[in-house]
């Protein structure tokens, strides 16, 4: 009787583990799904002095996780992706107008845009 009480209370253990371990995951689905899009972005744009054409972003926005950051300088760029509280340097080849598209990803995977013009001039 003892042994057969034993097995019982095991197998209703282990039932109640299973059932619980499903609905966890459920619950971690749907809550990632409504997490928003991040807001308030904005960034610093800094252009180094002198003829370097090196160009800082110190990317912000509330609800972000990363950034991509595209400097314009082709149409194929590969965006250059940092966290929060991160910046990313680039050194333009020549001089002229480029637009910096910069990206801030949330948790839950959308993107939020905003574009920055710069004018990268040599020095004689």
């Amino acid at each position: 009787m003892k042994r057969f009480l034993k097995v019982v209370i095991t197998a209703l253990f282990l039932f109640l583990l299973s059932v619980s371990c499903e609905d966890d995951d459920t619950l971690s689905v749907v809550f990632l799904n409504e997490i928003p899009a991040a807001s308030n972005l904005d960034a610093t744009i800094e252009i180094l002095d002198g003829n370097s054409r090196a160009v800082t972003v110190t990317p912000s926005a509330d609800g972000a996780a990363a950034f991509n950051i595209f400097f314009g300088e082709s149409t194929d760029e590969t965006p250059i992706t940092i966290g929060i509280l991160d910046s990313a340097t680039h050194v333009y080849q020549n001089e002229g107008t480029y637009v910096i598209e910069i990206q801030a990803i949330s948790p839950s995977d959308i993107t939020t845009s905003i574009f920055f013009s710069v004018d990268i001039v040599i020095e004689d």
